[in-house]
């Protein structure tokens, strides 16, 4: 006998007596019932199986409280269970598992289920949590398909499992929700949405999704005064429906072209540009382009630095393939909530990893801000801050209307450059340089502002000449090096 055993069965006997009133052979007048013989129960944990008895009694009945009723596996191994199952381990292979911690019993498919069903009450406070303790910019919404069995039907049927996540204001990620249905059907994907604006949900300005009709009519109903952004993946395979497999990748590549570039015109130029080159070749996919244009180039009325994030559902998909690898292992699901339970435990856990992940938009929160306008990690600095490339590092532009209101924090503040400069992660210098042109400026002492930006441009132009002679005065030297007769 290991001493776990011994241990746990003499826990069992203290509380026998306990329940008695006398030890086993004791006389007392505390007495109540007396034993009668015993059953043997198997208790698997971490220390292998345990062998142990269980006192039965002539009158009523007794259980020990370390045990639980129709529970032979401790709860340290149900917690070892649960989380090889939410990791995509088959009951198979999870009953191997077990047994190689020590328990010769092993695991049943059975047994397994049942014990996953504990993670029930996990997932659906995890599916009803509320929504509303911040606003969603961004939501993105897709859907993947598995097996499940219908006993009514006594068939297997596919079933729908639609999931939502989103961005909030302050740049994070979440899973807004799931849920399962027959299909993605208008009524199905309406009643979705109604579920999470329930829990919540505002503040959506952009949905991201796939081009399926039922989901499409779900949105204009549901989130209205949302733009809606087609996933130009999704969107990419029907337009090379059309177009023969020798010239795909050229239509391919002349279709990427349009979203290397950086401004709104640009983008919907380069759109018409492809659009009639291909009219005269592939008619079919001009039509698809033209009529799919500003679905397409929704993502265009956002923060540049989202674009990358936003023009695609691609962020969605990455999740719904870790999905499909956990419920491969499972193959075809008994019911809908076999189906709910193991896919809200994945959504769960990657909500849990993403609340402690670094910020999804790290320069900047997508849309609508905090309530202060002024707060950097808001809205208002995305869209009055830009990035330009400088010589081999990336600097930071500033607009006259995010500088004038700089300032104007500075004077509010009775002339404090430091605090304000810490406030908007700012250096000292480029605000004071701030606040004295325009003290200068209201003074008329300085130059106005068209002034400064005429400098500015001649400054650069200046810059640009002397590079240029840098570079010729190089090719110049190469040149009398390489050739010295011709010099």
């Amino acid at each position: 006998m290991s001493f776990a055993q011994f241990l746990a069965q003499e826990l069992i006997e203290v509380q026998a007596t306990q329940v008695i009133g006398a030890a086993r052979y004791e006389r007392t007048g505390e007495r109540v019932t007396e034993r009668n013989g015993h059953r043997d129960r198997v208790l698997t944990t971490k220390a292998g199986d345990l062998e142990l008895a269980i006192p039965k009694l002539r009158k009523g009945s007794f259980f020990p409280s370390i045990l639980e009723p129709r529970r032979r596996i401790d709860q340290a191994l149900y917690a070892v269970v649960m989380e090889a199952y939410v990791s995509g381990v088959s009951t198979r292979s999870v009953d191997a598992l077990v047994e190689s911690m020590g328990a010769a019993s092993g695991i049943s498919k059975s047994e397994v289920s049942r014990i996953c069903a504990g993670l029930d009450e996990r997932v659906a406070a995890f599916r009803n949590r509320t929504l509303g303790h911040t606003s969603f910019p961004y939501v993105y919404l897709d859907a993947i398909y598995v097996n499940v069995r219908d006993d009514a039907l006594g068939q297997v049927v596919s079933r729908a499992i639609v999931v939502a996540t989103g961005v909030t204001v302050e740049g994070g990620r979440e899973v807004l929700g799931v849920d399962v249905g027959d299909s993605e059907a208008e009524t199905f994907w309406t009643a979705f949405l109604r579920s999470l604006k329930a829990r919540g949900l505002s503040g959506v300005r952009l949905v991201i999704s796939d081009a399926h009709e039922g989901l499409r009519a779900a949105i204009r109903k549901n989130l209205q005064g949302a733009s809606w952004q087609r996933c130009r993946v999704h969107y990419v395979r029907n337009l090379l429906a059309p177009v023969p497999k020798a010239h795909q990748e050229m239509v391919a590549a002349a279709f990427r072209s349009i979203f290397t570039l950086t401004t709104p015109a640009d983008v919907a130029a380069r759109w018409d540009e492809v659009a009639v080159t291909l009219a005269d070749r592939f008619p079919k996919s001009a039509a698809l382009m033209d009529a799919a244009k500003t679905d397409v180039l929704a993502f265009t009325a956002f923060p540049k630095e989202h674009w990358r994030q936003i023009w695609s559902n691609n962020p969605l998909e990455r999740l719904n393939k870790e999905i499909r690898r956990r419920t491969a292992v499972v193959g075809i699901f008994p019911n809908d909530p076999a189906v709910i339970r193991l896919v809200g435990a994945v959504l769960a856990d990657q909500h849990d990893e993403w609340a402690v992940a670094r910020r999804y938009f790290s320069d900047g929160s997508p849309a609508g801000g905090p309530t202060n306008p002024h707060h950097p990690t808001g809205l208002y600095r995305v869209l009055f801050m830009s990035t330009s490339e400088g010589s081999g590092r990336s600097r930071r532009k500033f607009t006259p209307e995010f500088k004038a209101e700089v300032v104007a924090m500075v004077e509010a503040s009775g002339g404090r450059v430091a605090q304000v400069a810490r406030e908007m992660r700012l250096h000292d210098s480029s605000v004071g340089n701030w606040v004295r042109e325009a003290r200068e400026a209201k003074a008329g002492n300085g130059p106005t502002a068209a002034e400064r930006a005429e400098i500015r441009e001649l400054k650069a132009e200046l810059e640009r000449v002397r590079r240029e002679r840098d570079i010729l005065g190089k090719a110049v030297a190469y040149f009398s090096a390489s050739h010295p007769r011709n010099v």
